[in-house]
């Protein structure tokens, strides 16, 4: 049983999922609208790159654009990424990190 299928059995748990694992509307209009009427309590976020400076980053355009709509929606933001990852900067930036640090 993957981690979705034990999120899902959660009692009061809901679970959103987007990429590869997720439902048919993965990227593009359908998720722009869905998107805005969703609030998550707590988002994983996989990026490409994160770097202090200009925060998460990823080299998908439409990608950053709607992970910066998750990220948005979510009263909680949890950055995945391994230690490659760190001090890189991608294409596009998804957030800036001032605006979800307390």
């Amino acid at each position: 049983m993957g981690l979705s299928d034990q999120q899902a059995r959660t009692a009061g748990a809901s679970l959103g999922q987007r990429g590869p694992l997720g439902g048919q509307c993965r990227r593009g209009d359908c998720c722009y609208e869905v998107s805005p009427f969703h609030v998550v309590s707590r988002l994983f976020l996989a990026v490409d790159g994160f770097d202090l400076e200009i925060g998460p980053s990823t080299s998908d355009v439409l990608d950053a654009e709607l992970n910066g709509m998750m990220m948005s929606a979510s009263e909680e933001v949890n950055v995945v990424a391994d230690f490659s990852k760190l001090g890189r900067r991608s294409v596009s930036r998804i957030g800036l990190l001032s605006a979800y640090i307390d």
